[in-house]
């Protein structure tokens, strides 16, 4: 007589690597010319991009967009189609491009336009080329050079030349590029730089941002005039500059400052006068982009922002801290590079290294940072778009970098408990619960409070960790506003789960989260990551009948990054697993 039993698989899975031939690139960069030139305080930067095309795949490069902004406008265009040898067999009309506003979703209106338009040939390869100049009067960098516009693509051919008046002091950053060829002429000094990329460079699962392997120069002036006169000799003369810049945008009008005080007139506790404030800016204003003139590093007067009620991240940013003062409380603008992947600082030429805007209030015992733009973000949350990176604090004469607030272990932590309850076709009658943290909840957080059911209902359809099955109903719950884990709660039918072999059932367990890093003798970048990987999971499987169970051995690995821990439990029908994994 046979036995039946349950095997229960711990499957590894095994990774697939494509393999990439040896043949020619879809398109490559024939030539990546730039050549700046300071003349009479202006900057006059002209660029030639000649891309080979040699194959069909490599028509996406014919499309092409140039960004300039409308106050320097661009000028001694063309733009060409020609063979490997240099032949132009076509030049472009002006009908055949088109300046258009460069607006997104958020954009209300702005100066930043692009010029698009197609080169494109039927005869393979040949070359599509450009060439543009633009003059700005006010500048905060000379040079932000690096001659790819895409790691998948080599460049052949690069050349910087910069020239700058004697005795106009600059400073110069330089990365994965041999040192300048500089030459000396009667009032000017002049350097070149000389580079190539192999097109090689892939993005691998936690690596440092790509630019940071890429040929790259960075050219800043030492004393600048943009909007007001200003000095980038250290962060601090920097941070002046930004302070002066914004000083006299933070009026209220009286009837916001009545608002204030009614708002507050009970509240004694610091913290909380700031929540509720914090929770007003976020109930009656939105993020909307407005960028004009120098619209780029001036923010709208907080006057503005509380008639119109919207602003972007600096119109915001200031309306908030502007709040804050009519309540008595000091803050603090402060520029940050935001994203899921923190961006270093080059320490070295303090400037405009910056894409957002934040608010920092110091407290008795530590500091609460505020992200102005979400309607929906909990009161004094640094999540993934801002932790554990270094911003510029503005404040007059004692500007400085500081590092935001790290997410911690706890602060991440994905729980997830499911059970099944099998019947005797090898289908499971599920139950999830998970509770969400760190970039898990940021998600959720953003559907839950976002979008409509239908809409819901598809991302947690999604998101669930099996192929087959039917999704009964599910709920996504938060305590209140500021609570930073959310929680899903779902039933569903899972089908085809067990397996057979003969009088042998088989199931693999649900395959944890964890990332799918690339193998240590394939990798070539850095693991870097952004925040801790903390996932706790327990599975409880329901046999439908006894029989003799077979469990693989638990697993218990320790290290100096991480750690990750398997255990199996049987009691009666009953089988229990429990995963850790801490990286």
């Amino acid at each position: 007589m046979c036995t039946l039993r349950f095997f229960l698989l711990f499957l590894i899975p095994i990774l697939y690597f494509p393999i990439l031939n040896a043949d020619e690139p879809d398109a490559e960069i024939r030539l990546y010319s730039t050549i700046c030139a300071v003349k009479d305080g202006k900057l006059v930067e002209t660029d030639t991009i000649v891309i080979q095309i040699n194959n069909r795949n490599g028509e996406e490069y014919c499309n092409v967009e140039i960004s300039f902004d409308k106050s320097d406008p661009l000028s001694h265009f063309s733009a060409w189609i020609a063979d490997t040898n240099g032949f132009v067999t076509r030049e472009l009309k002006k009908q055949d491009y088109r300046d258009v506003n460069e607006i997104d979703d958020y954009a209300l209106y702005q100066d930043d336009f692009v010029r698009k338009f197609t080169l494109k040939h039927n005869v393979y390869p040949y070359c599509i080329g450009y060439t543009y100049q633009s003059v700005s009067k006010q500048f905060l960098g000379i040079a932000h050079w690096s001659p790819v516009i895409d790691t998948d693509i080599p460049t052949r051919n690069a050349r910087l030349s910069v020239q700058c008046p004697k005795n106009y002091p600059v400073q110069i950053f330089e990365s994965n590029i041999s040192s300048p060829r500089a030459i000396e002429s009667p009032g000017y000094t002049s350097r070149s730089w000389n580079a190539e990329y192999n097109g090689t460079l892939k993005k691998e699962v936690f690596c440092p941002a790509l630019w940071n392997f890429l040929p790259f120069v960075e050219i800043i002036p030492l004393q600048f005039t943009y909007g007001i006169s200003g000095s980038m000799e250290s962060w601090m003369s920097y941070g002046e500059w930004q302070y002066n810049l914004i000083r006299g945008l933070g009026e209220l009008p009286l009837s916001e400052q009545t608002k204030v005080s009614g708002l507050i007139s009970q509240i004694t506790d610091k913290k909380e006068i700031v929540k509720v404030l914090y929770h007003y800016l976020q109930d009656n204003t939105r993020y909307v982009n407005v960028s004009l003139g120098i619209g780029g590093m001036k923010p709208y007067p907080a006057e503005y922002v509380s008639i119109n009620r919207y602003g972007d991240c600096k119109a915001l940013t200031n309306y908030m801290k502007a709040l804050l003062k009519s309540a008595g409380i000091e803050s603090f603008y402060s520029k940050i590079y935001a994203g899921g992947q923190p961006r270093d600082v080059i320490r070295e030429i303090p400037g405009q290294q910056f894409n957002h805007v934040i608010l920092a209030v110091p407290m008795e015992k530590d500091t609460l940072w505020l992200e102005n733009t979400s309607n929906t973000n909990p009161f004094g949350y640094t999540g993934t778009f801002t932790q554990n990176r270094l911003a510029l604090w503005v404040d007059s004469g004692r500007s400085r970098l500081v590092r935001t607030p790290s997410l911690k272990e706890t602060d991440v932590q994905v729980t997830t408990r499911i059970e099944f309850f099998f019947d005797f076709e090898g289908n499971a009658k599920t139950k999830l619960n998970c509770n969400y943290r760190g970039d898990r909840f940021e998600k959720y957080n953003s559907v839950y409070t976002q979008y409509n059911r239908d809409i819901q209902n598809t991302y947690v359809h999604d998101h669930m960790p099996f192929q087959s099955f039917e999704l009964y109903d599910w709920a996504l719950m938060k305590k209140d506003r500021d609570d930073r884990n959310i929680a899903l709660e779902s039933s569903m039918l899972v089908r085809n789960i067990v397996k057979s072999i003969g009088n042998d059932r088989y199931f693999s367990i649900v395959p944890s989260e964890i990332p799918d890093f690339t193998p240590v003798k394939s990798r070539k970048l850095p693991v870097q990551l952004p925040y801790p990987l903390n996932m706790t999971d327990t599975l409880i499987y329901h046999l439908p009948f006894p029989g003799k169970v077979v469990l693989p051995d638990s697993t218990c690995r320790e290290g100096k990054y991480g750690s990750y821990h398997l255990r199996f439990r049987c009691e009666g029908k009953t089988i229990t697993v429990y995963r850790d994994f801490l990286l």
